[in-house]
């Protein structure tokens, strides 16, 4: 929606602290409009995202970042998305469900 020259953000993010593995198997495969390079379901995620949450919530060390995230996950599987990649997070079909 804002217009975000995908290509452009890939190439800046390649160059800094994001590069990383999930990001060129996310990231690459979507420029060519496949949404499926991680193989890893919503579901799995808020899984570990739930034990993430635990652990930091008895230290007292939940963030807003986690909440936020967690909420997204939690957005794609009641929309349906629950074995979807979650890859399919940057898919605009998949977007327009979390809005």
């Amino acid at each position: 929606r804002a217009g975000v020259d995908w290509e452009k953000l890939y190439a800046a993010m390649l160059r800094g602290s994001n590069n990383s593995g999930a990001l060129r198997k996310i990231v690459a495969p979507a420029l060519e409009g496949d949404y499926d390079g991680y193989p890893f379901s919503m579901t799995n995620a808020k899984k570990d995202l739930s034990y993430y949450m635990l652990v930091a919530g008895e230290l007292g060390a939940v963030t807003d970042l986690a909440r936020a995230t967690v909420s997204v996950y939690d957005e794609a599987i009641a929309a349906g998305h629950g074995d979807v990649r979650i890859s399919r997070l940057i898919d605009p079909e998949i977007a327009k469900d979390l809005e």
